[in-house]
This record gives structure tokens, sequence and C-alpha cells, in this order.
């Protein structure tokens, strides 16, 4: 976050950047963890004819929320405002979860109202919670294998009103949803100028793909829109200077870790480097030049880990990407090549079962990969690696969403290309934007002066 200031040093503007959203979290979650705040608000929070319109009803009937935690975050009092039917058996048997600033069902009033605040009309702050609650019925959408002589799947029928509510919420029809999301167009080299556009059904796990790849689209397009109409609606003026905020997470370090860990501690081991370089490193060297006594203060350089995450030609991100490109990728020929091409040697890669936790030592040397960061050693669980790492949207999900009746949803998708009409699906790599997005941010950091603030946790209960 950026506050700007003109040369009487008085604020004239403001400015948010954001990095690295963590889209996987829309479609999985681990048992203790929640999805996004804002499902549980309009659960919990919205009221009731807003609910019907999205027909939404309580945490444990979406999959993209049940196999998480359930419960609401609410006090005594706003606990007994929820209907009972908009409560999961979890929160029923334990009751709400309890913190000092989160409550799902006042929260969702204060968001209404801060959407109003940035310029959000009543009509389109409506199209924002049906892209929300359209997110929920798109993953209740399931499959099952096609008998038929061609091949592929098709919409379980008990699937159908899940599809035909994510459809309306959407603006699209519900039968080229349906048909985008079991197959997807191909455009032959053959048949004139521009070639034949044909319809290739997919296998089940591919259209599993394909919907949770439109869902992640969806929300994270909103996200982005959301993010763009606060900044409008901040006046600017001209700036002369101005103070940068930034709030990223630190480094992770849970039983399961995923893709997302690897992101975040990979941020971090930058940000390291980065801190290593400008105050220490840089600082000693001034003192040295003053004449200073100061003992010197002796850190790791960290290097070597850095390049062995993000190193052009041989680096894991590589690796990942390259996998990826493949006809048929698959998480164990990815993890068996970082082990053969850089865990040899390398005291920094190690496989799961050098871990001391007894957890991580029962993954095969080709589910997963310990990495020895600056602030200890990680054991990463490389299941979901390749389908996390891919952006990618198919150009029938694309053209669909692109010609939805809501304004919103067609503002969403408007700079959307369609260079993947011909040929296999593209294959957009999150690791990739995130190195971008990184360098931009260490970019930005070098050229201004820069202060720390280090969050400590004192324990997990976040209790003194």
């Amino acid at each position: 976050m950026e506050v700007h200031f003109n040369n009487k040093y008085q604020v004239v503007g403001g400015h948010i950047s954001h990095y690295l959203l963590e889209k996987s979290r829309i479609c999985t979650q681990s048992a203790e963890e929640r999805n996004y705040h804002v499902f549980y608000l309009l659960c919990a929070g919205a009221p009731q004819d807003l609910r019907t319109t999205l027909k939404l009803t309580k945490p444990d009937d979406y999959l993209y929320l049940k196999n998480g935690c359930t419960q609401y975050f609410t006090s005594p009092a706003s606990d007994k405002k929820i209907n009972a039917n908009s409560m999961s058996k979890q929160h029923q048997a334990k009751g709400g979860l309890r913190d000092p600033i989160l409550d799902d069902v006042e929260d969702f009033e204060r968001l209404n109202q801060a959407l109003s605040r940035v310029g959000l009309s009543a009509e389109e702050k409506l199209a924002v919670y049906k892209v929300v609650g359209a997110v929920l019925h798109l993953g209740n959408v399931e499959f099952e294998e096609d008998s038929g002589a061609r091949g592929g799947c098709g919409v379980a029928p008990r699937s159908e009103p899940a599809l035909e509510a994510a459809a309306s919420l959407l603006g699209i029809d519900p039968a080229a949803l349906r048909l985008s999301l079991v197959s997807r167009l191909m455009q032959s080299s053959r048949g004139g100028a521009k070639g034949t556009a044909i319809m290739v059904p997919l296998k089940t796990y591919e259209a599993n793909n394909a919907r949770d790849a439109l869902a992640k689209a969806v929300y994270s397009r909103l996200f982005d829109y959301i993010v763009h109409r606060i900044n409008i609606s901040i006046p600017f003026q001209a700036s002369a200077y101005y103070i940068g905020v930034l709030d990223i997470a630190g480094f992770e370090y849970f039983q399961m870790n995923s893709f997302e860990q690897f992101c975040i501690n990979y941020c971090n081991e930058k940000l390291q480097q980065f801190f290593n370089e400008r105050i220490l490193k840089n600082e000693q060297e001034l003192y040295k030049r003053e004449g200073l006594n100061v003992p010197e203060i002796r850190f790791v350089d960290n290097q070597d880990c850095i390049d062995l995450i993000e190193s052009k030609n041989h680096g894991i991100f590589h690796l990942l990407d390259e996998e990826s490109k493949l006809p048929k990728p698959e998480f164990g020929h990815f993890t068996h090549s970082v082990h053969k091409q850089l865990g040899v040697n390398n005291n920094r890669l190690q496989v799961p079962r050098s871990s001391r936790l007894k957890a991580h030592r029962t993954l095969r040397d080709d589910e997963g990969f310990l990495l020895r960061h600056f602030a200890g050693a990680v054991c990463y669980n490389t299941n979901q690696f390749i389908e996390k790492n891919n952006d990618a949207l198919h150009a029938s999900l694309e053209f669909l969403v692109q010609e939805s009746s809501s304004q919103l949803v067609q503002q969403l998708f408007q700079n959307t290309d369609n260079n993947n009409a011909k040929g296999k699906l593209n294959f957009i790599s999150v690791g990739a934007k995130f190195q971008a997005q990184l360098s931009q941010l260490m970019d930005k950091l070098k050229e201004n002066g820069t202060n720390f603030v280090r969050c400590i946790k004192p324990n997990s209960r976040m209790v003194g």
C-alpha cells in the first residue's frame, strides 16, 4: 500500500497493489482452515432475500467449503442471529469461533457498507455477490464417466441444480456451460485458412480441473476488480513523496506444505537476502568506512537457496514449468527430476525421509522434497504442485464467460485473449507470474529507503 504526499507533506492519494492471491484455497483447504471470509459472510450474515437470490444455504452443502473448517466466527450475541438452517454440523456441535475482530454475521454489513463507500451501486454490489455465489455452486458440479462410443464424461444428474444455479448467477446459458465443462474447443489446421473447429470430450479428471480453473479465474478476477475499484475511489493529486507499506506472509512451515508455502517461503528468501544486504552488509561497510569500532555481525548468504528455486535453466520453478508443458504431466516425475537434477551432493535439498517429523518421513521420494531455507527445513508435498501452478482456462470457457449477460462478468474477462483455441490447452505458469511480480517488488524496494518491522507470533493460540 502506498500513501502519497505533496511538497508540503500533506496526504494527496494512495494506491494498493497485491501479490500472490492464494487461488488454490478457493477449491481446497486443510481440515482446520477456512476458505475466504466472504463465503461465510454471505452464508451467515447476508439478508434472507439475498441468500434466496444466490441460492445459498450452509457451508456443509458446498464442496469448496465442507472439507475445511465450517464454523462461523461469531460472538455470543451474533450467534443467536444465525438461522439453524445456515449452520454447519460442526458449528452446531462446537459453537462459533471467537476472534476479537472477526464476526461473520456483523461483518457482512460492514462489507456491504465498505463496497458502497468505494462507489459501488446497489446493482453493482448484487453483481459482485452473484459472482461469489456462483463460485460455490460451480464447486458442486460433479462429473461421471460417459459409457458412449466417444468416451469422455458428463455432468452427473444430481449436479444439475448446481450447474443451473452457477450459470444463472454468471449470466450464461446452462447448456453452454455444461458443454464447455465436459469438452474443449480445438481448431484443426485443415479445412481452410481458419481450420475446422471441433469439440474434444474431456475425461472426468480433466472436467474437474476445468471446473476448478473457472472458479479460480472468476474469483481472482473479481478480487482484482475490487482492488481496482478501491484504487479509483481514492482521490489523487500530484505526488512528490510516498510511503509504502508491504504486508506479506512470513515464513510458513506446516505439517502439510504445498505450492503456496513454496512460493511464500521463496518470497521470504528474497526478502531475507535484501535485508542481509541492505541492513547487515551495507551498514557494516559504512561503519568500517567511518572508522567505527562495531563488532562484526555474521550472516549466512542464502543465494544458493534462491538459485535452487529460481534458476532459469534448472531451478525448481523451471523443472515444474517443463513438467507442466508435457502432454501428461505427473507430479511424481517432476519430483524425481528435482531430486535427480538438483539433489545430488546438495545439502539444501533432500528427500522427505530425512525430515525430523514422522508425518514427512511417510512420503515417498517421488512425493516431495525437503528444502533447507534460511529459517529452517521445510518438507513440501508435491502432489498438487502441477495443478496449482497452472492458471489457464480452455477456450470454450473463455468464450462463454466473455459472452455473459452480466456486465460485471464481461468486464472481468474483457482482457482475455483466446490464443488457446488452436490445439491443446495453454499452460500459464503461476510460478512465473509470481517471480515477475516479486522481481518488480524487489526493484521498488531497492529504489527506496527501507525499514523493517518484524512481527512475532507468540504462540499458536495468539494469547498472552
